[in-house]
């Protein structure tokens, strides 16, 4: 469940919430929207494409990497991004993600 203390939101696992999304299973990780965020942890295992944003919203977007790479299209530019790297997404939309090498990839995506 979620705490809230002085200055601060803690939300414990057992209070996520599977979000399904396509052939992705993501799993928003807090309920924040009161504070303008909603961040959500999503592992893709499998090697098909995800087409489209992940969620239609207005406002900036942010992926970090925790495990493998992915093959980012926002626009007409298409980026690879893996473990450690972060992507901020401030005026435009994702139109594909894709799975690179043979792990699975695990990220944390932020709606901002």
């Amino acid at each position: 469940s979620g705490m809230t203390g002085s200055g601060y939101l803690l939300s414990r696992k057992d209070s996520h919430r599977s979000v399904p999304h396509r052939n992705l299973d993501m799993l928003q990780i807090m309920n924040a929207d009161h504070y303008g965020i909603k961040p959500f942890y999503v592992p893709v295992q499998e090697d098909t494409a995800i087409e489209g944003p992940l969620v239609l919203h207005k406002g900036r977007e942010f992926i970090a990497v925790l495990k493998g790479s992915m093959k980012v299209v926002i626009g007409g530019d298409a980026v690879t991004i893996g473990e450690g790297d972060t992507l901020l997404i401030t005026d435009a939309f994702i139109s594909r993600i894709q799975k690179t090498g043979g792990d699975a990839c695990r990220f944390i995506y932020l709606l901002l």
